[in-house]
């Protein structure tokens, strides 16, 4: 992945770095994180570690917002901390319009938050996923993306 880029994770990687970040163990004994493992989470934040900005959307807050709410307890609240002042201290927030986004020719195929992470690309943000579908829609598009599977498993 080049370095010094702006630099944009889906959900499931977001979600990660939040849950790998409040409890490294917890990673893979949580339902949404158990396809990685902490080596995932350091490779993560090595890769955040190259880039010169980390940069996401509403809607891929509100996917990890709602994916970490099936967390409970102390556990929850840890986790929810843990986002909140990732979002605030180290997360610049792009506005992608909703409508754009709905109206963008990936949505029936991707959903919302893909669509506007499509769009994202579109616009110089390399993107991190593990998403199959969304990297080869970025890439059809001539945007910047990173199937993070591939960067794993060389890894």
């Amino acid at each position: 992945m080049p370095e010094s880029v702006s630099l944009c994770l889906d959900a499931n990687l977001l979600l990660l770095l939040v849950v790998g970040t409040t409890n490294r163990a917890l990673i893979g004994r949580y339902k949404r994180t158990q396809m990685f493992t902490v080596h995932d989470y350091d490779l993560v934040l090595e890769i955040i570690g190259r880039s010169r900005e980390l940069v996401t959307t509403i809607h891929v807050l509100v996917e990890v917002s709602n994916l970490a709410g099936a967390l409970y307890g102390e556990t929850r609240e840890k986790v929810f901390a843990a986002l909140r002042i990732l979002a605030v201290d180290r997360l610049d927030e792009q506005d992608v319009d909703t409508h754009a986004a709905l109206n963008d020719s990936s949505f029936v195929r991707l959903g919302l938050t893909d669509a506007a992470l499509a769009t994202l690309a579109a616009e110089g943000v390399t993107l991190l996923t593990t998403d199959v579908a969304l990297y080869l829609e970025v890439t059809r598009r001539g945007g910047s993306a990173e199937n993070y599977n591939h960067l794993r498993f060389s890894a």
